[in-house]
């Protein structure tokens, strides 16, 4: 499961970086095992606003 990663964030470039990389290791498995007949899927939801954006300036919490 991943969160949106097509749209950048200030100040979260690791978190895209990680998202990024499970994005490309579901599709890398995906080609991988199609001809096993395996489907792999992997959940990307958007924004989901959390306490964890508590710690970063308001400018970036709109």
């Amino acid at each position: 499961m991943i969160a949106d990663v097509w749209g950048g964030m200030p100040l979260m470039g690791h978190a895209g970086a990680a998202r990024a990389g499970m994005m490309n290791l579901t599709e890398t498995a995906a080609v991988e095992w199609a001809s096993s007949g395996v489907r792999v899927n992997a959940v990307a939801p958007g924004f989901v606003r959390s306490s964890g954006m508590d710690h970063y300036d308001e400018k970036f919490r709109s």
